[in-house]
Parts: C-alpha cells; structure tokens; sequence
C-alpha cells in the first residue's frame, strides 16, 4: 500500500509541475501579446506625429501661397495704377 500512496503523490506532484509549466506558458504568451501591443501603439503613435508634421508643413505651404498671392495682387495692382 506504500507503494501505491507513493505513486499516487508523484502522480499528483507531477500534475502540479505541468499546471506549473502551462501557467508560465500562458504568462509568457500574455506578456508577449502585451508586447506587440505596445509595439504597434507606439507605431501608431510615430504615424500620427508624421501626419501631424506633414499637415503642419501644407500649413505652412499654403500660408506662403498666401503670402506670394498676396504680393502678385499688390504688384498687380501697383502696375495698374
């Protein structure tokens, strides 16, 4: 019968080992799904800073537009008079 309680606590003990392995499985997928988020927050976040710097720059582009319209109608208008 000792023989039999023994087997029966390795067997447990060894449950409890590949319960062990599994659950850090899990956590390793888990921080590596958080990982990659973070990665593509931080992508998403570079793409945004670029498509506010390129707006920034056709802002920019357009005031100078402006400003050269600007100046074609005062000569315009200077050679008018």
């Amino acid at each position: 019968m000792g023989g039999a309680a023994c087997l029966l606590l390795l067997l447990h003990l060894l449950c409890l080992e590949v319960l062990h392995a599994c659950i850090e499985g899990i956590e390793l997928e888990q921080q590596q799904e958080a990982k990659k988020q973070q990665q593509e927050a931080k992508k998403q976040q570079q793409e945004a800073k670029r498509q506010q710097q390129e707006a920034k720059q056709q802002q920019q582009e357009a005031k100078k537009q402006q400003h050269l319209q600007g100046r074609q109608q005062e000569a315009a208008a200077a050679l008018l008079l």
